[in-house]
């Protein structure tokens, strides 16, 4: 019973790093706006508020590891949605304003769809370690999946949809890199410090890491915190699933009722996703349709000169 109890403390202390994590790059991506290209990269990289958010989201993985030491998927990934409580506050402190009815009502609906998602989708966990082939053909598989939706989120024009394509393209990164990094937690128990270090894992941690880094940046865009946060909340644990069917060797244990279960839950987080997209991350009410996204009020009116002003850059 100890176990589960630090499972659910260490849980909550991922998700707190995680949900002020993402609302630390939403403030950047209002204090700097532009799309994510290579100037913007290169700034982002000059930018200290940029360096925390990424170190609260490793402490955030880091500690989500540690749960998972202590306790069951069951109980960790439920929790860790809570990172949504934790951002929608913060961002709108930063925004200077109050959490809208709407914003909470969409929190609310996007955690409980899915933590029951989680559940009811959740595979066996116990399947084949990745060796050298099985973790390039993985890594392979998962970058192609991240190029494909990181494309179609360039050439959408609609900024709702192009923050959802960015941030699921982030979640499947982040998805693989756990992959990747449980393939190298093996081989190092099995084989020793060199054998992990020879295998292709290291480097597609790195590569995963950071494009999930940069294309959740660029989900955040024009967007309220939370609907690009419940995004990567539900494609990361989701793409976990499927490369573990697919490559680990893992089973399914729902069934038919499984499957049913998740699709309705599915369809819960689904209505709590769009409320949160469909915010105006200024104000927190319902955004108008006319230039969502590309105009922005005094947040997004935030040049590079303002964040270095503040220290920031």
């Amino acid at each position: 019973m100890t176990g589960v109890w630090i499972a659910a403390a260490v849980a909550l202390a991922s998700a707190v790093c995680y949900g002020t994590g993402a609302a630390t790059q939403r403030r950047l991506a209002a204090r700097l706006g532009g799309p994510m290209d290579r100037r913007m990269i290169g700034v982002l990289m000059r930018q200290r508020l940029w360096w925390f958010a990424v170190a609260l989201n490793g402490a955030g993985a880091a500690l989500h590891v540690v749960a998972l030491a202590y306790g069951t998927l069951i109980v960790v990934q439920p929790l860790g949605t809570l990172a949504l409580v934790f951002a929608l506050p913060w961002a709108a402190r930063w925004a200077a304003r109050r959490v809208s009815r709407r914003e909470w009502w969409g929190a609310l609906l996007t955690i409980a769809g899915l933590s029951v998602l989680l559940v009811a989708a959740a595979s066996s966990g116990e399947g084949r370690p990745l060796d050298a082939v099985g973790a390039l053909v993985t890594l392979g598989a998962v970058l192609a999946a991240v190029a494909a939706l990181a494309t179609a989120g360039r050439f959408v024009r609609w900024p709702m949809a192009r923050s959802g394509l960015y941030a699921a393209a982030a979640g499947v990164a982040f998805a693989g890199g756990s992959a990747m990094t449980k393939a190298l937690t093996d081989t190092a128990a099995a084989q020793g410090l060199l054998a992990a270090v020879a295998h292709p894992a290291p480097v597609g941690i790195a590569a995963l890491a950071a494009a999930g880094a940069l294309l959740s940046q660029a989900a955040y865009r024009g967007s309220a915190v939370g609907a690009p946060l419940a995004v990567i909340n539900l494609a990361n644990p989701l793409s976990s699933v499927v490369i573990g069917l697919t490559f680990l060797g893992e089973t399914y244990q729902g069934g038919v009722w499984g499957v049913a279960v998740a699709a309705a839950a599915g369809l819960v987080a689904m209505r709590g996703v769009f409320l949160l997209a469909t915010v105006d991350p200024d104000t927190g009410e319902p955004a108008g349709r006319a230039g969502r996204g590309e105009r922005g009020g005094s947040a997004d009116r935030e040049t590079p000169a303002a964040g270095r002003a503040t220290g920031d850059g």
